[in-house]
């Protein structure tokens, strides 16, 4: 009997490893009523075992590997719900969606199917959630696209068009989340058993169409896909049986001669071999454990409270992600270079895309917001800064002492820098202003310590190919280095207490333990990577060539023109303020 209040999740499962169970934990954590059905497609990896004895759950074993569209057929017959959800194991739904796609069916009577917005684990949008129809020149782009990365070349995905906040006619959605309306699925009589593994979802999607209903892209509903989960098929048999849907698709809606589609896929085997651009996604032996799987999808899904670290890929995020990981917090780590960061438990590293494109469709839960990105950037983040609302969110924003040492007329360069943090720092005052928020803007000294750090490890691989040790007498002016372990200590000290100052935004200046003239840096820095014992006093006017001549040089272009006038002057701070929000022992200088 159909349940019109029913949604019926069809999971075909082959060799999905940790993630069927995790699914199928999941879909017991979304709203609304669900019917689980999985049939798995003689997995040998033993990741359906579970499901002989899982409550709620319909268990379809097969002997045999009958295809993907053949077991959707098969576990389509025993669904209770008027809506069909064809989900693959390693596709997550936000808490909401199954809600939102039921509201939209039930408001839209002549819809026939449709998709949600489709995200990557690393927050991007995936090709395949709202697509045209292909044609063999729509193919022929998709390929070279991927190849070359000209973004104008023409593709039947429509990942590249602007994204809105209301569903849209599409000609076809991607059979990793394709919900159907009963009926409407059994009318066109399912999936094209002829199609063993890919292209069957846009067939189903032109038959739909064919039939008079519409197909639809409804970005509210928001799912999540690791996308390459199941083992146990080499790239060449993936390459093969997309081949093999690709010319039953196109002997099925075209009249292309066989041999124009078969030169065609020998071009694409040719460039697969090369460039890898017919398959995508991780091996099977690249997938998370169970426990890093879980704490990937709680995060993004919105079941699970997360803190989110804005410039992830710095020292102080690496050391702060660290820390806050060890201590089983959930983390989303955010930069631009997604792929450089470190996997570390209870973390999801993320693109920004998601934070500036997709935030307004998730519902992720945050508890507070770690910024080491550069604080000029954070207008883009504006989505983000509208989420924290109450004394429940805490947020800090990392600057600079720069915005003091650098803040004059006499530099420019310099004084441009001074600009850019005074302008970041107004606008976190302004959009977190009356909200409740503790909020700390935290300015530090000299960061060392790490990998990515510039100035240090500037100073540091000059030295290594120095073939003197460098003494500068007049370098008298002192510094405070810190290190970004302490810098993270202080951070997370913070996130973790109920610290707030006199004033709702504090700003606080955070030195190192030891002030040292630069000079003594310098000498540090040498010891640090074995440069030679022998000295060489260097005086202004010679360290004025040196830098002239380094400053020619891209690694070291951004060397101020007054950095020799500034090696007499102190740039010390003290840590008061700071400390009354947290107390960190601080390290020496020992880069």
């Amino acid at each position: 009997m159909i349940d019109f209040k029913t949604i019926s999740v069809i999971i075909v499962n082959f060799n999905s490893g940790p993630f069927l169970r995790e699914s199928v934990s999941h879909l017991k954590r979304c709203r609304g009523a669900v019917d689980v059905i999985v049939v798995d497609n003689a997995s040998t990896d033993l990741s359906a075992e579970f499901c002989h004895t899982e409550l709620g759950v319909q268990f379809f074993p097969l002997d045999s590997n009958i295809g993907f569209g053949a077991a959707c057929n098969l576990g389509a017959k025993a669904a209770r719900g008027q809506i069909l959800l064809f989900l693959n194991p390693d596709c997550f739904p936000s808490t909401d969606a199954f809600e939102i796609l039921l509201a939209f069916f039930e408001a839209n009577q002549n819809l026939g199917a449709c998709g949600g917005l489709l995200l990557g684990f690393d927050g991007r949008e995936q090709s395949g959630g709202r697509r045209r129809d292909p044609t063999l020149m729509l193919s022929a782009g998709k390929v070279m696209r991927r190849v070359t990365g000209l973004r104008f070349l023409p593709t039947f995905d429509l990942t590249n068009e602007p994204l809105g906040d209301e569903a849209i006619e599409v000609d076809a959605v991607s059979g990793a989340c394709l919900a159907v309306r009963e009926s409407v699925f059994r009318g066109v009589g399912g999936f094209d058993e002829a199609f063993f593994l890919h292209f069957e979802d846009l067939d189903l999607c032109r038959s739909i169409r064919r039939s008079g209903f519409e197909v639809r892209f409804v970005p509210q509903a928001v799912f999540y896909h690791y996308q390459g989960a199941s083992g146990g098929l080499t790239s060449g048999a993936l390459g093969a049986h997309k081949a093999r849907g690709f010319l039953q698709y196109f002997r099925k809606y075209s009249n292309i001669p066989g041999f124009v589609l078969r030169t065609f896929l020998g071009m694409v085997n040719l460039y697969e071999r090369r460039f890898q651009s017919w398959n995508s996604g991780p091996s099977s032996d690249q997938r998370p454990p169970a426990g890093s799987i879980q704490a990937l999808v709680g995060g993004l899904t919105g079941s699970t409270v997360v803190h989110i670290v804005l410039g992830a890929r710095s020292d102080i995020g690496e050391a702060l992600i660290a820390r806050l990981s060890a201590s089983g917090v959930h983390v989303l780590a955010v930069s631009r270079r997604v792929d450089d960061l470190p996997n570390f438990p209870n973390v999801t590293n993320l693109h920004p895309d998601f934070l500036k494109r997709h935030l307004a469709h998730s519902n992720i839960l945050i508890a507070g917001v770690v910024t080491l990105c550069p604080i000029w950037e954070l207008p883009a983040y504006s989505d983000l800064f509208h989420l924290l609302r109450s004394e429940s969110n805490k947020f800090i924003g990392l600057s600079s002492t720069s915005i003091t040492t650098k803040n004059s007329a006499e530099a420019k360069s310099r004084s441009e820098v001074a600009r850019r943090l005074q302008e970041g720092e107004r606008w976190i005052e302004s959009n977190l202003h009356h909200k409740g928020v503790p909020a700390f803007i935290l300015r530090p000294t000299l960061v060392f310590g790490g990998r990515w750090n510039r100035n240090i490890n500037a100073i540091k691989r000059v030295l290594a190919r120095s073939p003197f040790r460098p003494r500068l007498p007049f370098a008298v002016g002192l510094r405070n280095p810190i290190h970004a372990d302490d810098l993270a200590e202080w951070i997370m000290r913070v996130l973790g207490s109920s610290s707030k100052l006199d004033t709702e935004l504090a700003v606080v200046e955070y030195p190192g333990g030891e002030p040292i003239s630069f000079d003594t840096l310098l000498a540090r820095c040498a010891d640090s990577v074995d440069c030679p014992v022998r000295t060489l006093r260097v005086n202004h006017l010679a360290l004025r060539c040196i830098i002239f001549a380094l400053r020619r040089l891209p690694t070291f272009g951004e060397i101020p023109k007054d950095f020799v006038d500034r090696l007499a002057q102190d740039f010390t701070f003290t840590d008061t303020r700071a400390s009354l929000a947290a107390s960190v022992e601080k390290r020496r200088f020992r880069p």
